[in-house]
């Protein structure tokens, strides 16, 4: 806001624009040595972290997460696997599977509004 407050200050309007120009200068200079102050912190701050990522855990805290493998997509034995994983009963086995095959069947080219075809 001081800015555009001391430029009108001026009497002179070519005063005035030689003072816009030398100030774009300025501040281009300014923007010139700062950005590659900042380009040098930013490369030594990730030579940092990568030094920090580089080590090995010291702490000793971990902790052992179950973990699943399925194949990709879906599939009848997909559902039954997910199925007897969960323990579910068999009528619900029987439903999944019913909605499995309706949804097979169903032609989703035209959903909604749009058409996807």
């Amino acid at each position: 806001m001081f800015f555009f407050l001391f430029i009108s200050d001026f009497v002179n309007p070519t005063t005035a624009k030689i003072f816009i120009i030398h100030f774009k200068n300025f501040i281009s200079m300014v923007n010139k040595d700062t950005s590659s102050d900042v380009a040098i912190k930013k490369d030594q701050s990730s030579l940092d972290v990568q030094k920090i990522l580089s080590q090995p855990y010291k702490y000793g805290f971990t902790t052992n997460v179950e973990v699943e493998d399925f194949p990709k997509g879906i599939s009848e034995n997909v559902i039954k696997m997910i199925s007897s994983k969960k323990k579910e009963p068999q009528f619900m086995l029987d439903f999944r599977l019913r909605a499995y095959s309706y949804w097979q069947k169903n032609d989703c080219s035209y959903m909604g509004f749009y058409s996807l075809y």
